[in-house]
């Protein structure tokens, strides 16, 4: 209806302007008739009035945000690893003499039968170093060792080669400590020292001596045979008193003594540093 409205509007306004107004009225209704009577084409577009409408322009699309950056991180260096020490040696295992070892030291003092008796210490220093297996020295030259007199005595008469001597290892002292010692004594250095006459072999000639004078008595039944009888028996009786006389045995300073260890010997270290 607007648009034939618009038709019939636009009719009459160009009859008025061809003239009169008369025929301006009657040709504009008979124009506004046919108009109406006018089919109308489906796909005509009505006319508007109104100026079209622009359209809103489109809003700009936003901007799309960068996404937030993430913070670069840079790749940090590896700690340095630790090298590997070299591994601590190993402790070097205490020193230890085996049972078996042999070493020598020497007396420090002369000991004698005549002036000494068991139960006394003879004291002898070792003479060289001792070592272990491992060519360690254990034992020290000028360490000091303890023995026990265990019997000593004389030698009773000549026939006898040799007095009696026993001696027992005690200790042992390495840089100022000590331990125990458990050694046999092999050899001693030793000799034998006549003493001369002593009382007791005294009383062996004056036994032989009233021996001889009895059978003097016997024989020559007179002073003169008793005399006689007592001079040959107090000769007799010399020569059995030096043949029993007692000869000491001596061990003389700086005699050498072998030792021989029956069990280990086992020497701190810091004793040996």
């Amino acid at each position: 209806m607007v648009y034939r409205a618009s038709l019939a509007g636009l009719a009459a306004a160009l009859l008025v302007a061809c003239g009169g107004e008369g025929k301006q009225s009657a040709t504009a209704d008979s124009l506004v008739r046919d108009l109406e009577l006018a089919p109308v084409a489906a796909d005509s577009t009505p006319l508007a009035d109104a100026p079209a409408a622009t359209p809103a322009p489109e809003p700009a699309p936003a901007a799309a945000r960068p996404a937030p950056s993430r913070p670069t991180t840079r790749p940090q260096p590896k700690p340095a690893q630790p090298q590997p020490q070299p591994a601590a040696p190993a402790p070097d295992p205490t020193p230890v003499l085996t049972a078996g070892t042999s070493f020598e030291a020497t007396a420090r003092d002369t000991i004698t039968s005549r002036k000494h008796k068991a139960g006394e210490k003879l004291f002898a220093t070792v003479s060289a170093d001792v070592k272990d297996g491992r060519g360690r020295t254990v034992v020290p030259a000028g360490s000091v060792v303890e023995l026990t007199i265990l019997e000593l005595k004389p030698a009773e008469n000549k026939d006898q080669k040799d007095g009696k001597l026993r001696l027992a290892s005690a200790s042992i002292t390495v840089n100022g400590e000590s331990y125990t010692l458990s050694a046999s004594v092999d050899s001693v250095e030793r000799f034998l020292k006549g003493g001369g006459v002593t009382a007791g072999d005294a009383a062996k000639v004056g036994a032989g001596a009233a021996v001889g004078a009895v059978a003097g008595r016997i024989i020559g039944g007179n002073k003169t045979g008793t005399i006689v009888g007592g001079a040959a028996g107090a000769a007799a009786g010399t020569a059995i008193a030096v043949q029993t006389a007692d000869r000491d045995v001596v061990i003389p300073a700086g005699a050498k003594i072998v030792l021989t260890l029956k069990e280990s010997l086992a020497i701190n270290p810091l004793a040996l540093a």
